[in-house]
C-alpha cells in the first residue's frame, strides 16, 4: 500500500487536531482532497497554480520588506497596530482573496460580554493586531489585547458562538487558523511563521498558506459549510479508516514478530522459557503488544517532528532523518533486498 504523504516545516506548526499533518500534506501537493483545483480558488480550470502562487510571492515578499523597514522607524514602545495592519497584514490577505473584510468598529456583544474583535470575514472573526503586541499575553491598554491574550479572545469567541466556526488571529509576524473548539483546556490551531518564512525565503510553505487560508476556504452559505469544514470532514473519514488499518496491522505485526522471535535460530533461550513455561503465552502476547505500541508511539512522534525540541538546527534534524531516524529504517525495510542481514 502506498504510503500518505508526509508533512514537514519549520516555519508550520501545528498543534492538537485542527488538521492533521496528512491533510496538510495534501492540501500542499494539491492532490487527495475536494476543493484544490484552481476553479475552487476562483481562476480558470487552465490556470497553473504554482504560477499563480508565485506571483503572489513575489508581491507578499515586497510588502513584508517595506513593512520591516516602516517598522523599524517606530518607537519599541509602539504597538504598530496600524502600520502593521495597513502595510502588511490587509496586503497579504489581498492576495489570498480577502477583498470584503470589515473593520468592526465596535466590540461584538455576545451574552452580556464584549468581545473587541477587530475585523470580520463573512461569518468569521479575523484579530489583526500590531507586530509589538504578542498573541499570547495581554497589552494594557491595547484594544483587542487588553483583557484577554489575542488568541484567547478569539478563541474564546469562537466557543461560545453558534454563528462562527473558523477565524485567524494576526500580529503580522506570526498568524495562526482557528475553529470552534469543545475543549477549553486543550489549544488547536495551525500556525505559520511569517516572519521566519518571509526572512527565511521558504517559498514551499507559502505555497501551504496560500492553498489553505485563500478566501474561497472560508466562504459558504452556512458556517459549517465551506472548504476548512469539509477538509476537518475528511480528516475524520481518514482517521476511521486509519483505525482500521491499524488494528489489522498491528495483528500483522504481532505474528509476523512474534513467529520470527520464536523462530531465530539464536533465540533458544525464549523457546525454552516458553517450553518450561516460565513465559506463557499471554506473557508474549503482551510483550510483543507493548512492543508493538512503543513502535507506533515512536513513529507518530518522529513523523509529527515531535522528538527534537524547539529551535533545533535544521541541519541536525536532517542528520537524524538521513542516517538515525526511524523513518529511514521504514524506508529500507519496504525496498527489495539481497542480502541476509537481519
Amino acid at each position: 500500500m502506498p504510503r500518505s504523504p508526509r508533512f514537514s516545516s519549520n516555519t508550520i506548526r501545528t498543534v492538537g487536531a485542527l488538521l492533521p499533518g496528512d491533510v496538510l500534506a495534501k492540501i500542499n501537493s494539491g492532490e487527495g482532497l475536494n476543493g484544490l483545483g484552481p476553479e475552487d480558488y476562483g481562476l480558470d480550470a487552465d490556470t497553473r497554480m504554482r504560477d499563480v502562487i508565485n506571483s503572489g510571492w513575489n508581491a507578499a515578499k515586497a510588502h513584508w520588506w517595506k513593512f520591516q523597514k516602516d517598522l523599524r522607524s517606530l518607537p519599541e514602545t509602539e504597538a504598530a497596530t496600524s502600520l502593521t495592519r495597513d502595510k502588511w497584514i490587509m496586503p497579504l490577505l489581498s492576495l489570498l482573496g480577502f477583498d470584503e473584510i470589515t473593520n468592526n468598529p465596535t466590540s461584538i456583544n455576545m451574552a452580556g460580554t464584549s468581545y473587541p474583535i477587530s475585523h470580520t470575514f463573512h461569518q468569521s472573526p479575523f484579530h489583526l493586531m500590531g507586530a509589538r503586541v504578542e498573541l499570547d499575553g495581554r497589552s494594557a491598554n491595547t484594544p483587542g489585547a487588553a483583557r484577554l491574550s489575542p488568541h484567547s479572545l478569539t478563541q474564546q469567541f469562537l466557543n461560545r458562538s453558534d454563528d462562527h466556526l473558523w477565524g485567524i488571529v494576526c500580529n503580522g509576524r506570526h498568524l495562526r487558523l482557528l475553529r470552534d473548539s469543545v475543549s477549553l483546556t486543550r489549544q488547536a490551531y495551525i500556525e505559520f511563521d511569517l516572519e521566519a518564512m518571509f526572512n527565511g525565503e521558504v517559498f514551499p510553505d507559502f505555497n501551504l498558506l496560500y492553498r489553505t487560508l485563500h478566501a474561497t476556504r472560508f466562504k459558504g452559505t452556512r458556517p459549517d459549510d465551506c472548504l476548512l469544514e469539509n477538509w476537518i470532514a475528511a480528516a475524520r473519514e481518514d482517521g476511521i479508516a486509519a483505525r482500521d488499518q491499524l488494528r489489522d496491522g498491528v495483528e500483522h505485526a504481532l505474528t509476523t514478530l512474534g513467529t520470527g522471535f520464536l523462530s531465530h535460530p539464536d533465540n533458544t533461550a525464549l523457546r525454552e522459557l516458553i517450553s518450561n513455561g516460565d513465559i506463557t503465552d499471554k506473557d508474549l502476547y503482551r510483550h510483543l503488544l507493548r512492543l508493538v505500541y512503543r513502535l507506533l508511539f515512536l513513529f507518530v512522534a518522529e513523523d509529527r517532528d515531535l522528538l527534537h525540541t524547539p529551535g533545533t538546527m535544521p541541519e541536525t534534524r536532517d542528520l537524524y532523518k538521513r542516517f538515525y531516524s526511524t523513518q529511514r529504517l521504514r524506508t529500507l525495510a519496504a525496498q527489495p533486498t539481497s542480502t541476509q542481514h537481519d
